[in-house]
């Protein structure tokens, strides 16, 4: 699991009344065609879309304290030539399962644990399970300022355990800048319903392909093999809220680097220049 892709954030103190609601978003987001490298040399062209939906079940107890069920499913398209050893559809399933506690009126903690797996869906079993989890704690020091500090964790990861932080500073009435895990944001709102943004955009995850994949290439170093799938850009876009409870939003941009890479092979794959573009819907009930 990407360390920072599914990261949860940690909420500021709540203010809601106990009861329970539901969070659904989703979201494609496309890279779009470029010639890649791999070993120094052009492999060819290579163009790649994320296709995501997440489901969150929350209830707040009597104290704001607060649990919570969800699930994130992310597909990962590949479109490729025939020279570039990638396989063309990866799959990325986690459970989220939460725990909020209000610690006081300043202080949030959030602990997750996300079990799941993470592979081409082919010869499935339990090598291809994951396991990721995060501990956090938000401390509210204004109004305007929330400061968050934590740490988060993947079995798959390059790096196990990484530590998190973030700031959330409502700047003046119109601007606002959200650097909570995974998105960072610096936001413009010159009048309801529609906001504007600017930040990067990152996807991060390992996935394990089949144990005939690379027999089916003539290369069996790649069987079973774990794939490491990034890329990082800028971009900018608009949200549009027609209720208080949904907004639709769309952005723009541009990829700076995308990497693909077979643990412990040769077979990597870099690429460095790439318009981006991204649409998604979110909703609560």
């Amino acid at each position: 699991m990407g360390v920072i892709l599914f990261l949860p954030g940690v909420l500021p103190p709540q203010k809601a009344e106990a009861g329970s609601f539901q969070n659904f978003s989703g979201k494609y987001h496309v890279i779009g065609s470029e010639s890649v490298r791999s070993g120094g040399r052009r492999a060819g062209a290579l163009s790649s879309s994320h296709a995501s939906f997440q489901y969150q079940w929350k209830t707040v107890l009597l104290r704001k304290d607060a649990v919570s069920l969800g699930f994130f499913y992310d597909r990962l398209d590949l479109a490729s030539s025939p020279a570039i050893l990638l396989p063309d559809r990866l799959h990325s399933l986690r459970a989220r399962i939460g725990l909020e506690k209000q610690w006081g009126p300043r202080v949030a903690l959030r602990f997750e644990v996300a079990p799941g797996l993470a592979s081409d869906m082919e010869d499935v079993g339990w090598k291809d399970a994951v396991v990721g989890g995060f501990a956090g704690m938000s401390l509210v020091q204004n109004p305007d300022l929330i400061w968050l500090v934590g740490v988060s964790g993947s079995s798959s990861a390059e790096y196990k355990i990484m530590g998190i932080a973030g700031v959330r500073w409502q700047i003046s009435r119109r601007w606002l800048l959200s650097a909570m895990p995974p998105e960072v944001r610096l936001k413009f709102s010159p009048a309801p319903p529609v906001d504007f943004f600017i930040g990067p955009f990152f996807h991060s995850d390992v996935y394990r392909v089949s144990d005939r994949f690379g027999a089916k290439r003539n290369i069996a170093l790649l069987d079973g093999a774990h794939l490491q799938a990034r890329d990082w850009g800028m971009e900018g876009g608009w949200v549009w809220r027609p209720r208080p409870a949904i907004s639709l939003e769309g952005s723009v941009g541009y990829c700076f680097y995308r990497r693909y890479a077979f643990e412990d092979t040769p077979h990597r794959y870099e690429g460095f220049s790439a318009p981006a573009a991204g649409l998604s819907l979110n909703a609560r009930f």
